[in-house]
């Protein structure tokens, strides 16, 4: 079987291409694109002006086969967060089940 590459944008118009297998999951493509030294990071996947955050136990293949043979026009990016600004706003979503 040859392996589907996915293009992950990085950084600076830079990419990675990344061999995929029915295998790969979200977290094994981040672990692939991401500097051991950089920061909390995401996934991302946009589609037109869509963008949503791919959960890590996602099977890239599946992503890829919903869109067939379109799947050209979804890109996929690394996103880093803040881990001071993560905790920041998961306090923010807390305060406002308490209400």
């Amino acid at each position: 079987m040859i392996p589907v590459i996915l293009a992950v944008h990085v950084d600076n118009g830079k990419w990675v291409d990344v061999p995929i297998t029915p295998d790969t999951k979200c977290q094994d493509v981040i672990e692939c694109c991401r500097e051991p030294s950089d920061e909390i990071c995401s996934l991302i996947q946009t589609t037109g002006l869509i963008e949503q955050t791919v959960p890590e136990d996602t099977c890239m293949m599946e992503i890829l086969n919903r869109w067939g043979n379109n799947w050209p026009a979804v890109t996929f990016h690394l996103q880093y967060s803040d881990p001071v600004e993560s905790i920041r706003n998961l306090g923010k979503k807390y305060s406002l089940l308490v209400f």
